[in-house]
């Protein structure tokens, strides 16, 4: 769980380090803008990848438990 206030300074951090907006505010609904939907992109893919890492670890690899030591 993160807090909305969390969020929104993520944003602001990230808007403030590439110099770009990352949302668009157009009456009370958000839109990404173009910069919005390039990290959207990444981070999308990220999570993807992080998805395949924890499958991979957690359900194809022996456990600690399984493998022996040669000490």
């Amino acid at each position: 769980f993160i807090s909305q206030p969390a969020i929104s300074l993520a944003i602001k951090e990230l808007e403030k380090y590439y110099g770009v907006k990352l949302f668009e505010r157009v009456s009370r609904k958000l839109f990404l803008t173009d910069a919005g939907q390039v990290v959207y992109t990444y981070a999308a893919k990220i999570f993807s990848l992080l998805d395949g890492l924890n499958h991979c670890l957690l359900y194809t690899s022996p456990s600690p438990r399984d493998s022996t030591s040669s000490r």
